[in-house]
């Protein structure tokens, strides 16, 4: 994945949340992405996304990681417990 500050700020406008925007140093606008391709399918990868969006000195700054929000194959399938896995 890889996304501009612009997408992810029509993204979550388009939702109807708040983007920060004020003139103000580090008013942080920190968005998730979920991979929805995978469906329900555990793919064991990192495959989402997580941006960073905030201005200094009126300049937008931003930056992007690739992260997961699954726990994975084993905890999933193998250690699953009664209550289920905490995603």
């Amino acid at each position: 994945m890889s996304y501009t500050r612009q997408q992810i700020e029509k993204a979550v406008k388009s939702k109807g949340f708040v983007w920060f925007n004020s003139s103000k140093d580090y008013d942080v606008n920190i968005v998730g992405v979920r991979n929805l391709k995978s469906g329900k399918k555990v793919t064991n990868e990192f495959d989402d996304a997580l941006t960073l969006s905030y201005k200094v000195n009126g300049i937008w700054q931003f930056h992007e990681w690739t992260i997961t929000t699954e726990p994975g194959k084993k905890p999933t399938e193998i250690l699953r417990g009664s209550k289920g896995v905490a995603r």
